[in-house]
């Protein structure tokens, strides 16, 4: 099933989740670059911003209009929310006679995106198996994912070094969302084609003033999406590629990465879907 929410309607939203107990996430910008921080309303999210990336290089300018979702994947990922590099694992209390151990419990509020990016859900579903679905579980992570509700962003304007369509991770999410929307003009005014990806979505939106979308919007968002597929920046060829890295582990290009490493440990950091 399909939808349309103008601008004001993607505010109602902010607030409703805020109403159900939510701390509501969102693409702003923090020291000159796109990252994930809490918002109350949608004049938070980083509006008119696009970001340029390159190789090495990072940057935000401003767009010729006011877009709210107008840039790609910011430097940091769904991971510094639902892993985040620190947390307090247990604390201590002295009662006098000695001391007892407590274990910390999962964050205060439960979790909301806004704005989340496809490529970024397939990291997800990645922590997903691993830290939550296998014998060994995250007990801190499964319990940041339980009630966390997540609205996807299909992409229209893929940045010089996407490669997401190469590797069937986007530019439009398939599941780990309960709404997914793609950001389009429909004369002159900003409006919102969604879709529903959980049942938990549908009754959120049933709150939320909507209407349904006539053929040409939807035919133009998939259209949109469509286009930003055949207009990434780079292509990943990945036929084969685990047996070729498992057989070439001492291939000399490893070398020449370590020859070049300074061991700070950023890779792992940036790296959405590293679990080290």
């Amino acid at each position: 099933m399909s939808f349309v929410l103008v601008r004001s309607g993607l505010d109602d939203l902010v607030h409703v989740l805020e109403d159900d107990g939510y701390e509501v996430y969102g693409p702003v910008v923090v020291d000159h670059a796109i990252r994930y921080r809490p918002i109350g309303a949608i004049d938070d999210i980083a509006i008119g911003i696009r970001d340029v990336q390159s190789p090495g290089r990072y940057s935000l300018v401003e767009r010729s209009d006011d877009a709210m979702f107008g840039h790609t994947v910011g430097v940091t990922s769904l991971k510094d929310l639902f892993f985040p590099p620190t947390r307090q694992v247990w604390s201590s209390v002295w009662d006098g006679e000695t001391y007892r151990f407590e274990p910390a419990g999962g964050p205060d509020r439960k979790l909301a995106v806004i704005g989340a990016r496809a490529c970024e859900l397939a990291a997800l579903g990645i922590h997903d198996t691993v830290l939550a679905g296998g014998e060994y579980t995250d007990s801190d992570y499964v319990r940041r994912r339980a009630d966390s509700f997540i609205v996807s962003l299909d992409c229209t304007e893929p940045g010089e070094v996407c490669f997401c369509a190469s590797m069937g991770t986007g530019p439009a999410a398939t599941s780990l969302f309960d709404l997914a929307i793609t950001e389009m003009t429909i004369d002159g005014e900003w409006e919102y084609v969604g879709r529903y990806g959980s049942e938990r979505g549908e009754a959120i939106l049933e709150r939320i003033a909507h209407r349904q979308p006539d053929q040409i919007e939807i035919s133009r968002a998939r259209s949109a999406v469509s286009a930003a597929s055949e207009t990434m920046g780079r292509e990943l060829a990945t036929t084969g590629l685990p047996e070729y890295l498992a057989t070439h582990r001492e291939h000399p290009h490893w070398t020449e990465i370590a020859n070049r490493c300074l061991a700070c440990g950023n890779c792992t950091q940036a790296c959405p879907t590293c679990f080290c």
